[in-house]
């Protein structure tokens, strides 16, 4: 009878420690900060011009870092080049994009020592949910600024050049440099690609759902 009574004590806690233990694995919270391992900041350049923005890697394979970014800091530009959390430099090539929607890959040697990002499901998020903006605004003394704000309005739809998007409204601050960064959630995951900002309002800014954006870097893999 103890015999019986040990084994079926045996069982109860196996089940109670693997329940706990399967809890905290899918409520683990990723480190907002961990994300300046993924993160980059990008310079294109020309002739008499330069360029500057955000991104992130999301797949690495082939000895290649893919980094989702915004086209419009890439378009019209000759040279790119990306730069780590070290200040590290090293030049990159567009992989594919479409304009339309304003999503880039750029490709980059496995030299930086850079880590891919965890997606998100932007289909999730409700309004007021807490976010996270990262990107190096402005220049690369700035990389990895993080600012927390909340999902101001879900499904907004903003017209750019006579283009139309679908975008996340945000409010926390984003500057020039911070396009192509990407918008997290509260456990580190990447629900959104930040776009732009309403110029001379602060707190209005818009980013495209990363449901979205990878569903257009899927179709665009096709092409390398």
């Amino acid at each position: 009878m103890k015999k019986i009574l040990i084994s079926l004590s045996v069982i109860v806690l196996s089940f109670v420690l693997g329940s706990i233990i399967t809890i905290f694995v899918l409520n683990k919270e990723y480190d907002i900060g961990s994300i300046n391992e993924s993160l980059v900041y990008i310079e294109a350049t020309s002739f008499d011009d330069i360029s500057s923005g955000s991104g992130f890697v999301y797949k690495t394979e082939n000895n290649k870092n893919y980094i989702i970014t915004s086209y419009h800091i890439l378009n019209g530009y000759d040279d790119i080049y990306v730069y780590n959390k070290g200040g590290n430099k090293y030049r990159a090539d567009i992989a594919s994009y479409n304009e339309a929607s304003d999503i880039a890959v750029i490709s980059v040697e496995d030299k930086l020592d850079l880590k891919n990002v965890k997606i998100g499901n932007s289909d999730d998020l409700k309004v007021t949910d807490e976010i996270y903006a990262v990107g190096t605004p402005i220049d690369y003394r700035y990389f990895g600024t993080i600012t927390k704000g909340i999902v101001s309005n879900l499904d907004r739809k903003i017209v750019v050049d006579g283009r139309e998007y679908n975008t996340i409204q945000i409010d926390p601050n984003i500057n020039l440099g911070n396009s192509g960064g990407p918008l997290l959630d509260k456990k580190g995951r990447v629900v959104g690609l930040i776009f732009i900002k309403e110029d001379n309002i602060d707190g209005v800014g818009f980013a495209i759902p990363i449901n979205f954006v990878m569903k257009t870097v899927e179709k665009t893999e096709d092409k390398w």
